[in-house]
């Protein structure tokens, strides 16, 4: 789908799954996989910069800000406001990463840093503040899983109640630091690499109450992270046995075990009418490994929002939701007509995020059972993973792959079978992913695209 597509939010110590209009919000919490298994986030490069400094904090902070700014180029996103951005930088090749030199927009003050917090569960957290004509405009949090196995970036604006309680102190050590005549951020370059009297000590900040000086949980927005595929920096650990890194599962098999469910059968019959692919926000069920199925919470609709919430855990084994049929929003344009909004129906980049974070949470890497389907007038579609480990790639639900993504759909010619496969392998470099689609008597057939960039079709027996 189009900007109506599937969402990520993120909740304290929670993985939410937002399936609605807009891929603008977070990317998921950390994933867990079998130690055997784990493909490890080992900070390579930045493990090899030296320091003159034995503080803790300084070395985490230069390691967060240095994968922030590789995430940043990486997925041409600015998160840091440090790349691919109007701000003047000077790049640093002993810290492998952009310093600022005068900010004539919204950047990450990496100079400038929370003191290194650690949950209960040893996953570290700290915090940076985003610089907006010498103020404070927001904080941007990078949350590194106790395995190193994933990190994430969470943002925190002024609406949040993390903002809310650790503004002020943020805002006086900044003041104290480049509102003096000798410390000027508009003005003077600092050599970070030499002089650490232009960095800052560790700021004290209030994490969650009761939380026992864990992840805060205030409020986090957009942001960007995953696993170590996401930012490049990757190290294979075999298991013990020396296999199991591909997929053995057959596709065709899978979904036809999976349509042959009489409770599966039945969620996609309630879905699958016109009274609910003509609401004004989406439907849908989680499945749990249980075969259980829960039904999806639904967000307040906004203009850019008809999603829903689903929590994201280890037990998680599909998705079932719809993408709309166009409406009338209720607003109107300049000349008085109504404002139709029009879904696209087919899978968007978010929503090939969800099947690679299903795929993360595999133990052995069994993905035969994991799938996401999309029910819409167009017909019935499952995504199913097919690939190995190291095929495992996330961070597409964020709003440069919503973007690019409608782009895309409104310039290149095709189906929507077409327009997908193609943005599938041309643009989001993805592979051991497959499209099928299944007709109302369960009959599926695979989805591929061919050399002529035109879809091929196979039945499945």
């Amino acid at each position: 789908m189009n900007k109506y597509s599937i969402n990520y939010i993120l909740t304290f110590l929670s993985c939410l799954l937002f399936i609605g209009s807009c891929t603008n919000d977070d990317e998921i919490n950390e994933i867990v996989n079998e130690k055997e298994n784990k493909i490890l986030f080992t900070f390579n490069e930045v493990e090899n910069i030296s320091h003159k400094s034995s503080n803790i904090d300084f070395e985490y902070a230069i390691k967060f800000s240095y994968l922030l700014q590789k995430y940043d180029r990486i997925h041409k996103t600015n998160l840091s406001g440090l790349v691919n951005t109007s701000n003047a930088v000077k790049y640093n090749k002993t810290l492998k990463q952009n310093l600022i030199i005068e900010s004539n927009d919204v950047y990450v003050e990496t100079s400038m840093f929370s003191k290194l917090m650690e949950n209960s569960n040893g996953d570290k957290w700290i915090v940076f503040p985003k610089i907006k004509n010498n103020t404070i405009h927001s904080f941007i949090l990078g949350h590194l899983s106790q395995d190193k196995s994933n990190l994430y970036f969470y943002t925190f604006d002024n609406n949040s109640e993390f903002y809310k309680k650790n503004i002020l102190a943020f805002q006086n050590a900044y003041d104290l630091k480049f509102k003096s005549s000798t410390q000027n951020r508009s003005g003077n370059y600092c050599d970070l690499e030499v002089d650490f009297e232009c960095w800052f000590e560790g700021v004290i900040i209030t994490p969650n109450p009761g939380g026992g000086g864990g992840y805060p949980g205030w409020g986090g927005g957009e942001g960007g992270g995953g696993g170590c595929a996401v930012y490049e920096d990757c190290e294979y650990i075999e298991p013990p046995t020396g296999g199991g890194n591909s997929s053995t599962s057959n596709p065709c098999e899978d979904i036809k075990k999976q349509t042959s469910d009489p409770n599966y059968k039945a969620k996609i019959d309630e879905l699958n009418k016109n009274s609910i692919l003509n609401k004004k926000h989406e439907s849908g069920f989680s499945q749990n490994k249980n075969g259980s199925y829960t039904s999806i919470t639904q967000t307040a609709s906004s203009n850019i929002s008809d999603g829903l919430i689903v929590d994201i855990n280890s037990d998680l084994k599909g998705l079932i939701h719809t993408h709309q049929n166009s409406y009338e929003t209720g607003n109107f344009d300049v000349n008085g007509n109504p404002e139709i909004r029009q879904p696209i129906k087919m899978f968007s980049p978010a929503d090939v995020n969800a099947l690679m974070k299903l795929a993360l949470n595999q133990s052995h890497n069994s993905y035969g059972d994991i799938y996401v389907t999309m029910v819409s007038s167009s017909g019935v579609y499952t995504l199913k993973f097919t690939g190995k480990s190291s095929d495992i790639k996330t961070g597409f639900n964020t709003s440069y792959w919503t973007n690019e993504y409608l782009k895309f759909w409104n310039n290149e010619k095709g189906n929507n079978e077409t327009k997908f496969l193609r943005f599938l392998s041309e643009k989001m470099n993805v592979t051991g992913v497959q499209l099928l689609k299944v007709d109302k008597n369960g009959k599926s057939q695979k989805k591929s695209l061919g050399s002529n960039k035109k879809v091929i079709t196979d039945n499945c027996p």
